[in-house]
């Protein structure tokens, strides 16, 4: 029997790191080694659950469990809400830079290490006057793994983030299947309990992290 490579672990900030196994979504805490939360996909059990799990005695708890059929109704507006949580998204005028310069590269950025620099208060800020988004996006625009094409082109594409390339602007721009055009990225938010809360709204994730707490102490 074949062994499938797992994804190792993706450094989100210094206390969250994300992977992936199989049809599962987990992300844990680097200070607290003891559990860590899974997001399963349930294709066997017709369910989507999230629980967590004791890392030291592999007992699970779940915290919360809905059905497919039902998830499918309410999945496309609660990812337009996790990206409209994490990414503070403007406006983005299409006709007035069609013909400008975008960059598209495949691979994943490596986010954290990449905008360390304009990290504050957990929120990188993509401010083309601060000094260090200009050098970032300098050494960006100087991969050879980026893609150089007009922005016009970017209309047979279904998702992406992208650099435009202006004579006197550099920002990112996003498209994504949840959403309902191009946008601007003007910031990004690395506090998950923000966005988590964003997508929940406060009464029901107030009622997941008692849950959470619950399961931890017991």
């Amino acid at each position: 029997m074949t062994n499938i490579p797992q994804i190792e672990k993706i450094k989100i900030s210094d206390n969250l790191w994300i992977t992936f196994r199989g049809n599962k979504f987990v992300f844990g805490n680097s200070d607290n080694k003891e559990f860590h939360h899974t997001i399963s996909l349930g294709n066997r059990s017709g369910y989507f659950d999230l629980h967590i799990t004791n890392q030291k005695t592999n007992e699970h708890t779940t915290i919360i469990r809905w059905e497919h059929k039902n998830a499918f109704d309410v999945y496309p507006h609660i990812f337009s809400k996790a990206l409209k949580s994490i990414f503070k998204l403007t406006e983005f005028d299409y006709d007035k830079y069609a013909e400008c310069i975008t960059l598209l590269n495949d691979k994943n950025y490596d986010l954290y290490t990449d905008f360390l620099p304009l990290i504050k208060k957990n929120k990188i800020t993509l401010n083309i006057e601060d000094k260090n988004f200009k050098t970032i996006v300098e050494q960006l625009s100087d991969e050879v793994d980026f893609e150089k094409i007009k922005v016009k082109e970017l209309i047979k594409k279904d998702e992406f983030i992208s650099i435009v390339e202006s004579e006197n602007e550099h920002f990112f721009i996003l498209k994504n299947q949840y959403l309902d055009k191009i946008y601007k990225i003007e910031s990004i938010d690395l506090n998950f309990d923000n966005t988590l809360r964003n997508v929940f709204g406060n009464e029901v994730y107030d009622e997941i992290l008692n849950r959470i707490k619950n399961a931890l102490n017991s």
